[in-house]
């Protein structure tokens, strides 16, 4: 069944992946996008560059300000896996308390917190 969570599916990485000595996803995300012309300019990658992760690993400088995290009101059911979780693991590690991420596909869509 199709992930909506994936832009490709397995097959095409199965088949993209057969006969390669070394998997490395960053080629597998060039060939889909260059296949659907995603951030694409006439063949080459929009900008110049295929991706910007050395300048992603760079320190920040001093007294940058990050942005909060968005933070999302647990819906029913994650309210109700919070409990269940809580009732079955009273000693576990971590906790359950201000969990506020998304966990399913309707509550990504509601308004930030």
């Amino acid at each position: 069944m199709p992930n909506a969570l994936w832009l490709t599916t397995d097959e095409e990485f199965d088949t993209w992946a057969a006969g390669r000595k070394a998997l490395r996803l960053e080629y597998f995300y060039r060939s889909a996008r260059k296949q659907r012309d995603w951030l694409m300019d006439d063949g080459e990658p929009a900008g110049g560059r295929w991706n910007y992760d050395a300048d992603n690993r760079q320190t920040p400088e001093a007294g940058h300000a990050f942005p909060e995290p968005p933070r999302f009101e647990p819906d029913a059911l994650t309210q109700s896996v919070m409990e269940e979780v809580q009732a079955a693991y009273p000693g576990h590690f971590g906790a359950v308390e201000g969990f506020n991420w998304p966990s399913t596909a309707s509550s990504r869509q509601t308004s930030w917190v």
